[in-house]
This record gives C-alpha cells, structure tokens and sequence, in this order.
C-alpha cells in the first residue's frame, strides 16, 4: 500500500507583514484564513506529515497570502525542511503571484503596497525543486508556469496541474495544454498507471453553482466531462476553503471523484490521506491537525480555527456557524453544509 497527503491553501502569510494594530485587525478579522497563526499552524502539520508514513506530500495551490517574496521565502525554507523527511510536489495558483496586484503591509492604522511579489514568470525556477526537477513530463503554460507528470510509485503517477488561465478569461486550460494533458492521461492508460489529477480551481461546484460556482474552471461541465472521458477518476482540488467529495458521471458514463479540500491555515485545518492499494483502489480518510504551538502553549487547531471563522462578522459569520464537523458517509468526507 501507499499513502499521500494532500494540502491546499496554506496562505502562508510573514509576520513582517505586520500582525497588529488596526489595519490588520480588520484585515484579519473578516477572512476565514488565520493569518498571523499559519506559520505555526504549516509548522506542526509538516512536523506532524515529516514523522507520519506518508511516502509524499501534495501541496494544491495558493501557497502565500498573496504572492509576497517575503511569504515565498520564508515559506519555501519550510518546504525544504519538510522535503528533508518527505517529497514534497506542489502546485501554485493566482494567490502565488498576486494576481490582484495589491499585496498589503500593515503598520498601526496604515495600509501600505510597497510590498515585492512574486512575479509569474518567476514561480517555475523558484518552486523548481518541488516538481519540475522530478517531473517526466512537463508543459510550461503562457505564464511560464508548469503542470507536470510525476511517478509517485510504481504504476501511480500524480497529474500536477497549472489552471491559472484558460486564455479566455476563467480559470482551466488553452486546448494545446488540454491536449497535453489527454495525451499523458493516454499514456498513463496504455502504462497501466492510475493518475491522481491535482489542481487548484473546483471542476465541481460542490456545495451550489450559487455559492462556489465561482470557485470553478471555466466551462466547468465541459472540462469536467472531457476529463473525465480520457481516463482521469480522481482529482484534487483546493480554492474553495471546503472539504468535501463529490462524484461526476460523464454523459459517456465515465466517473470521476473530486475531492475539494479544505484551507490547511483555516477551519477545519484538513490533511487528506490517500492509500492507495497493491491492486490500485483508491481510499481516502481525512485527518485534521489536533494542535499547534502559539505563544508558547499548544492549542486545538479545530477549535481555535473554528472560532476564528465563527467570530467574523456579517451574512459570511450567519453561513461559518452552520458548518459542523461530522463523520456521515456518502458525499462529504467531513465538513457538511447544514442548512
């Protein structure tokens, strides 16, 4: 058997962006994310994964706050100490390059942008040692950044995907990079290789096209469908800041599972594992982190995220205090949407 771990949207944010005073206060206090905390969160869950039996970690996107260099470096020290005990492959979105061009400082009442970012021609060399070096197969986009093949084990490969544009305007893939993808689907078919996809962006809206539509690639029944006809059956996803599984069934009759897991530096500070089998089943359980070192204390990671997203204010605060945690079957691995 083999096991994986896959992350998504740590958000790494450096406290030398500041992390008190006013500005940050209000900028902290109406996101989801914890941000000051998710250093130390990031360090007990590579400290957890670098002592556990997982063979490999899988990073889906949105690795920094919002693309600072400051975020980038002081995060990548961190991949590197992990990669010491575990590989680690990984994936960056539009969070990664500051997409929005408005990265923040917070100083006291001031919000400043004098704050150098990531550009996106940079990502593939500075990551380059997370994926690219190992990879047996590569596609570098028009950004200049990459999806690619890695061979996880023996007849497993994981298919990394780079979805930051479509060149129409949404999140997916230009059809010479779709072709790419079917074509290493098509070889892993004829190698006998079961592929786990990875990207950022949802290919199912999961909770309601109202709510997380949004969340998705664009003509996201089209690349789901076509995905799903070439021979991918499991894909990971992040973005949302939802953990959840869904199922797809292709108009052809081919299936797919999407696996859309939760923010790694928010509630419910998710780890999914997979096993898979000798004979290549696939099973996955997630797993949340159980504590983190703050102020010099430990304390529940569940819980201090969960009052972090319940205490903020407004319409979003009335839909965080209707998550609860369960362990009911069938479509949600762990967080359901209560109505």
């Amino acid at each position: 058997m083999y096991k994986f771990t896959f992350l998504a949207d740590l958000h790494y944010y450096s406290k030398t962006l500041g992390t008190s005073g006013r500005a940050y206060e209000l900028r902290s206090g109406s996101d989801q994310k914890c941000l000051a905390e998710s250093g130390a969160i990031i360090d007990a869950a590579f400290d957890h994964l670098a002592r556990s039996d997982t063979r490999a970690v899988l990073l889906a996107g949105d690795l920094t706050n919002d693309g600072e260099m400051v975020c980038h470096r002081e995060l990548r020290e961190k991949l590197y100490a992990l990669a010491e005990k575990k590989p680690v492959y990984l994936i960056t979105n539009t969070h990664d390059w500051c997409c929005d061009g408005n990265p923040r400082r917070f100083t006291g009442a001031r919000v400043t942008h004098d704050v150098p970012t990531m550009p996106h021609t940079g990502i593939h060399d500075f990551y380059y040692d997370f994926g690219g070096r190992q990879a047996i197969a590569e596609y570098r986009t028009h950004l200049g950044i990459s999806s690619y093949v890695i061979p996880l084990a023996e007849k497993i490969w994981l298919l990394a995907l780079c979805d930051d544009q479509n060149g129409r305007g949404k999140a997916g893939y230009t059809e010479p990079h779709f072709q790419w993808i079917e074509e290493q689907l098509r070889r892993a078919k004829e190698q006998g290789c079961l592929v786990l996809g990875m990207q950022h962006h949802l290919l199912l809206p999961h909770v309601h096209p109202l709510l997380t539509g949004g969340c998705c690639v664009g003509d996201r029944e089209a690349v789901t469908a076509r995905l799903a006809d070439a021979g991918l059956r499991y894909m990971f996803v992040g973005h949302s800041h939802l953990q959840r599984t869904d199922r797809y069934r292709s108009p052809a009759g081919n299936e797919l599972t999407e696996v859309n897991i939760g923010a790694l530096s928010g509630y419910p500070v998710p780890m999914v594992q997979v096993t898979v089998t000798d004979d290549l089943q696939v099973q996955m359980q997630v797993e949340h982190l159980a504590t983190f070192d703050w102020y010099g204390r430990p304390v529940d990671a569940v819980a201090y995220t969960r009052d972090h997203a319940c205490n903020l204010p407004g319409p979003r605060r009335i839909l965080l205090r209707s998550w609860t945690l369960c362990s009911c079957p069938g479509a949600s691995c762990c967080l359901c949407i209560h109505w």
